[in-house]
């Protein structure tokens, strides 16, 4: 039975899990005992959402490493986009909001904003905005929204990173929006150190790894094809994926073994998880 290793702090060290809790029926300790010893899990979100995601699933039994593939900085955004005018404001990332400056988000509080979904939105509130519409997670979702608020010709900011997807502009410019695109964030690549490397992926092989981003991905696989990581880790792991974009965009090798949250948000994959 493989051992209880705790989770990965992205340093190399690791973090011990309280001692399990004894007691009940040999058939129920056996089946816990598998569900947690047997769920080991690979973490790639950007910090510090990572560690709080780690402590959450350490805490429903599962073995958890932490492994950053992307790192969020902030960008310098231009003053030229305080004069406006807009009519509104839309963000399909909390990142997008949260690093945009704090003038710019002050001279637009007074308008309508548009979240992606919950998490956005509650970045957007945090702002000031009190006329906040949620979609239901996605961009598509987001844009129809947009497109029912306003008639053709209305000027939107839209917060976005400097790597993205292009639908929700697309759609924009079919509903006949004019769209300004402020880029407040960008995703970068986290490279690593051999050594460091092994050290956090070391252990058992991996049951599941969560990827939140196609940029995420992307790298992921170019750790694998390139071996820095050693692909029998992940021989049968399972690619837990915020969204059916990420899941195509692994190589045809893996699709059979990814899945995709039914609602591209955390819970979604927190759901996926406990069907997997």
């Amino acid at each position: 039975m493989p051992r209880d290793r705790g989770f990965g702090t992205g340093d190399g060290r690791r973090r011990d899990r309280p001692a399990r809790r004894r007691g009940g029926s040999r058939q129920g300790r056996t089946a816990l005992l598998r569900s947690v010893d047997m769920t080991r899990l690979l973490v790639t979100r950007p910090e510090p959402a990572a560690s709080k995601i780690a402590e959450k699933l350490t805490r429903d039994g599962h073995t958890v490493s932490i492994l950053p593939l992307t790192r969020i900085v902030p960008l310098l955004v231009s003053e030229d986009f305080l004069a406006g005018p807009f009519d509104a404001v839309a963000a399909t990332s909390a990142n997008a909001v949260r690093h945009a400056p704090d003038g710019l988000l002050s001279s637009m509080k007074g308008l309508p904003a548009f979240a992606v979904g919950e998490r956005t939105a509650q970045a957007f509130q945090r702002h000031g905005f009190s006329a906040v519409h949620r979609a239901g997670g996605d961009a598509e979702t987001l844009a129809a929204l947009v497109v029912r608020h306003f008639r053709m010709g209305s000027r939107l900011a839209y917060l976005c990173g400097h790597v993205r997807m292009p639908a929700f502009e697309r759609k924009m410019q079919k509903g006949g929006l004019e769209l300004t695109a402020i880029e407040t964030y960008d995703a970068e690549i986290v490279s690593y150190k051999a050594d460091l490397l092994r050290n956090i992926l070391a252990g058992e092989p991996f049951d599941a790894v969560l990827l939140y981003s196609g940029r995420a991905a992307e790298a992921f696989v170019a750790l694998l094809d390139g071996g820095q990581a050693e692909s029998a880790l992940f021989a049968r792991a399972r690619f837990l994926c915020l969204s059916r974009k990420i899941a195509r965009s692994l190589p045809e090798k893996w699709r059979e073994r990814a899945a995709s949250a039914a609602s591209p948000d955390e819970s979604g994959l927190f759901d996926l998880l406990a069907r997997s």
